[in-house]
């Protein structure tokens, strides 16, 4: 009788193991529906976390670039999905081919809503990248002498991308494109206007506080990544407004800009972890003088009430290391996950997806 148990993705808890391999600590693993540990499955995981495989540089063996911890977590999870999948379809790793058993079979099964949670349809986007998953896997056991050559076929295609350097606006790229790839639906993207946003964040400040709402409007301001919000430091800026690099002091105040750098939760490489946080590329970025002045203000006044919030009853060594770890701009007295939903007019807006600290 076959086993109905789902193959999951788990991480390791701190103990022994972290502290005997502590290169792999970080890195998720799988277990299949016995439960047992998927051996073949977790030596993909182990080698792609560590850097020593890619597709991106197959040829050119280890480049040392690891992809983050949240990009192993989403590769574990849709390689998790095709395991499973595989498993419950009785297909051999070993030989399967990708117009037959993968084009054919497992992204179709996906796409007729007979291979997913509820037996809908799901979408291009979430196919694809589980697709992608699978080659790259079956790419790696051909690379690694585990099985066959697996041999995917391809297109050459155009891409446009936005460019402020270019003079004609845009950047023309030739990529590969994997023939049986779908296409996402395109949608008509209808921005809200100044007045709905304006309108949607007082209404965030009025319902969530102070700190949720600069959160919002540091992310309408500057552009910058969520995950980048959340990250900030207390000292991002410095405490001293006389130390504030303004990048045009010659401009009017209300167009004045302020030239930060920012390093913890930016996209790109990973250089290890602060405080939980990723350390990514370094990068300088201008906000608004008035912005400096909003987290100048929340740092002084909102901020520290938080932190006394959080350090209330709090005595003796627990309350020096209590302090020493609340590092981040963005105090809460609790650890929740939030996501704003905002209707404005015919609009929705989704501003912030963050852990805060």
């Amino acid at each position: 009788m076959q086993d109905s148990r789902s193959y999951s993705v788990n991480f390791t808890p701190d103990g022994e193991f972290a502290s005997r391999y502590p290169a792999l600590a970080h890195l998720p693993f799988i277990l299949d529906s016995r439960p047992g540990y998927h051996r073949l499955g977790n030596a993909y995981l182990i080698e792609r976390g560590l850097g020593l495989w890619g597709p991106e540089s197959r040829s050119q063996g280890p480049t040392g670039r690891t992809p983050t911890a949240k990009s192993m977590h989403s590769y574990a999870q849709w390689l998790a999905n095709f395991l499973e999948w595989a498993d419950r379809r009785g297909m051999d790793l070993k030989t399967c081919e990708y117009a037959t058993h993968i084009r054919d079979r497992y992204q179709k099964e996906m796409l007729e809503g007979l291979w997913s949670r509820d037996g809908c349809s799901l979408a291009p986007s979430t196919v694809n990248l589980r697709v992608q998953q699978a080659c790259d896997f079956l790419t790696w056991m051909a690379d690694t002498g585990r099985r066959t050559a697996f041999d995917i076929p391809y297109n050459m295609a155009r891409l446009k991308v936005g460019s402020a350097t270019s003079s004609i606006g845009h950047l023309e790229f030739d990529v590969q494109v994997r023939k049986g790839k779908l296409r996402r639906s395109q949608r008509v993207l209808r921005m809200p206007s100044d007045d709905h946003v304006k309108q949607w964040l007082a209404r965030v400040y009025e319902k969530h506080g102070p700190t949720c709402g600069l959160m919002c409007e540091t992310v309408l301001l500057t552009a910058m990544r969520r995950e980048e919000v959340v990250c900030l430091r207390i000292d991002t800026l410095p405490e001293n407004p006389r130390d504030w690099h303004i990048a045009n002091p010659l401009a009017p105040p209300a167009e004045q800009q302020v030239r930060i750098t920012i390093r913890y939760g930016t996209k790109g490489p990973t250089y290890g972890l602060d405080h939980g946080d990723k350390i990514g590329r370094e990068r300088n970025i201008l906000i608004p003088l008035s912005l400096a002045h909003s987290w100048h203000n929340y740092r002084a006044n909102a901020r520290n009430q938080a932190f006394a919030t959080r350090m209330k009853g709090v005595k003796g060594a627990a309350r020096l290391a209590r302090a020493q770890s609340a590092v981040h701009l963005f105090a809460y007295s609790t650890r929740c996950r939030t996501r704003f939903h905002a209707d404005a007019g015919q609009h929705s807006i989704v501003i912030a997806d963050t852990v805060p600290r």
